[in-house]
């Protein structure tokens, strides 16, 4: 069965800073770890086939159902992205 990787609390409190998304007539902004990771992270699953998100489903429900804090947060995250 796959799982979803999310760093730990250590990984995710690092002081990490990368460019965010610029809009034409906004300054560059910076974003944090978590936000780069829940971009992408929902960017790859939001360009999965038919096929492939019924497990991708599934792996997100297994993940907001468990103890481990970021992993759980990021797949609430992610089912925000893809809701919207």
């Amino acid at each position: 069965m796959a799982s979803l990787f999310v760093p730990g609390h250590a990984e995710m409190s690092w002081d990490l800073q990368f460019p965010g998304v610029r809009h034409s007539d906004e300054p560059e902004r910076m974003t944090d770890l978590y936000e780069a990771v829940v971009t992408h992270v929902g960017g790859f699953i939001l360009s999965a086939s038919v096929q492939e998100f019924a497990l991708v489903e599934q792996i997100l429900l297994e993940s907001v159902m468990q103890p481990a804090v970021w992993r759980a947060l990021l797949a609430m995250d992610v089912w925000c992205i893809m809701a919207r």
